[in-house]
């Protein structure tokens, strides 16, 4: 793989030579390495590169794919890039559910399949919020 490109045009990575190719997983590891600045693993940069290129070819913007590496290395946990990658682009979107939300949905939905619940939970919940 050569250096990372110089820059990147609207239409792809323009290259050392002058050509111009879509932005790449390799691109994308080549960034990462360059922003983290110290040694990475191969293992984990082979983790990641697989990760990338998953998720280039499902669409992400290469800018959220390279944002999500750089934070799983820096979390030393490479195999959080697509959760951080989909977690970032829904916060870009505007749908990025809380937890205490997934929490209420939860209820919710055990309210529905058990009424006889209900009261139970809410005067527990009432008891805990004190």
């Amino acid at each position: 793989m050569e250096q990372h490109p110089e820059k990147i045009a609207a239409t792809g990575v323009v290259r050392q030579n002058g050509s111009v190719t879509p932005f790449n997983a390799g691109d994308a590891i080549a960034a990462v390495v360059d922003m983290y600045g110290m040694p990475i693993p191969r293992s984990l940069k082979a983790r990641m590169g697989k990760d990338a290129k998953e998720l280039l070819e499902d669409g992400f913007d290469p800018n959220t794919v390279c944002a999500a590496m750089l934070w799983a290395v820096k979390l030393a946990r490479p195999h959080l890039v697509p959760s951080l990658a989909l977690e970032m682009q829904s916060a870009q979107h505007g749908v990025l559910g809380t937890f205490p939300e997934y929490q209420g949905y939860l209820r919710q939905l055990n309210r529905q399949q058990k009424p006889e619940l209900s009261s139970i939970r809410t005067a527990l919940e009432e008891a805990f919020a004190k």
